[in-house]
C-alpha cells in the first residue's frame, strides 16, 4: 500500500543493501546522506527538511540526548515509565537475561513474550510454553544478542544499549487475542496521529486516525485493518502518550488498551521505521514534517 517504487529505485535500495556495511565507517551525517540519496531517491536536504522522514534522518545523524537511550532500551525505559506517569501502566516482568541459555532453567507461565533489550523487531511470542519452544528461542536469541541492531539505520539511540532479553506478560486482548498496538506520534509532548497496528505477527494491518479519534486518510506498508469502535481509555492513552513525550521534540508512544481500562506502555520509538517507509499519499510526509519543532 506504498507510493509505487521505480525499478530505478529498486536498484538502488539493493545497492545500499550491498554496501551498507562500509558506509557504517562514514561520519554520522555522511552515513544518513548517502542513505537517504540510495533509499529514498533524493538528497537529504540538511539545512531545510520538510518531510518526517527527512527530520528523522537528521535526528540519527545529529540528536545524542542520553535520554535516547535510556527509553530505548526495553529495560531502562521501565523506570523512565514509571517515573513520569506512575505505576501501573507496565507488563508484568519475568525475567533479565544476559545470555539465552538461561531461558532454559526460568519459571515462566505458559504464555510469555521474549524480548532483546537492544533493538525492534526482536521477539518471540509464547503462547503455549514447552522444551522445544524455548529451544528454538534460545537459537533465535543468541543471533540478536549479537547483532548490532543501531548499525542497520544508524539509529543512535540502541547504540550504547547493553544486549539482554526481557521476559514480560503476554497481553491479552478481551478474546485472548495479540491487542491492538496503538501508537501515538507526539511532536513537542503534543499528539498528532494515532497508528494503530493489528495482528502484527500473522496478518498485519494498520489504520490511522487523528488525535480525536476520527479516521485519517492515510496508508503506510500494510493494507488497512478492520473498522473498531474507540476503546473507553482513548482519551487517557492520550494523556499518557502525551506525558511520556514531554521531553522530546518527536516520539512514538506505542500502548496497549486492555479490558478493565487497563493501558500498557510497549515501547518509545525515537525512528518509526528508520525513516524507510513511505506514506500514501506522500503529502502527510510534508503535513507531519511541518509539525516538527524548531530546533532552539
Amino acid at each position: 500500500m506504498s507510493p509505487d517504487v521505480t525499478p530505478a529505485l529498486r536498484r538502488s535500495r539493493r545497492l545500499w543493501r550491498r554496501i551498507r556495511s562500509v558506509a557504517s565507517l562514514l561520519p554520522p551525517m555522511g552515513f544518513q546522506r548517502l542513505r537517504h540519496l540510495l533509499w529514498h531517491g533524493s538528497p537529504l536536504p540538511v539545512s531545510n527538511p520538510r518531510t518526517l522522514t527527512h527530520h528523522l534522518f537528521l535526528k540519527m545523524a545529529r540528536d545524542r540526548d542520553p535520554l535516547l537511550t535510556v527509553t530505548s532500551d526495553k529495560l531502562a525505559l521501565r523506570d523512565f515509565v514509571e517515573r513520569r506517569a506512575g505505576p501501573g501502566h507496565l507488563p508484568d516482568l519475568y525475567g533479565v537475561l544476559d545470555a539465552p541459555d538461561e531461558l532454559r532453567r526460568l519459571e515462566l507461565p505458559a504464555r510469555y513474550v521474549v524480548k532483546a533489550t537492544h533493538g525492534s523487531g526482536m521477539t518471540a511470542v509464547v503462547t503455549s510454553d514447552d522444551d522445544a519452544t524455548r529451544s528454538a528461542i534460545v537459537e533465535r536469541a543468541r543471533g540478536w544478542l549479537a547483532y548490532p541492531y543501531w548499525r542497520k539505520n544508524g539509529e543512535w539511540g540502541y547504540r550504547g544499549i547493553r544486549p539482554r532479553l526481557v521476559i514480560e506478560e503476554l497481553l491479552e486482548g478481551e478474546e485472548g487475542n495479540i491487542p491492538p498496538d496503538w501508537k501515538w506520534l507526539c511532536f513537542g509532548g503534543t499528539a498528532a496521529l494515532v497508528q494503530v497496528d493489528f495482528d502484527r505477527f500473522t496478518r498485519h494491518t494498520r489504520n490511522f486516525y487523528h488525535p480525536d479519534g476520527s479516521p485519517a486518510a492515510l496508508r503506510m506498508y500494510y493494507p488497512p485493518g478492520p473498522d473498531i469502535p474507540l476503546p473507553s481509555s482513548f482519551g487517557r492513552m492520550r494523556m499518557l502518550a502525551e506525558c511520556l513525550a514531554q521531553e522530546f521534540d518527536f516520539v512514538r508512544v506505542d500502548l496497549y488498551a486492555l479490558k478493565n481500562d487497563r493501558i500498557v506502555v510497549g515501547e518509545l520509538t525515537h525512528y518509526p521505521t528508520g525513516g524507510n517507509k513511505a506514506f500514501d499519499p506522500p503529502e502527510w510526509d510534508f503535513r507531519l514534517g511541518a509539525l516538527w519543532p524548531r530546533r532552539r
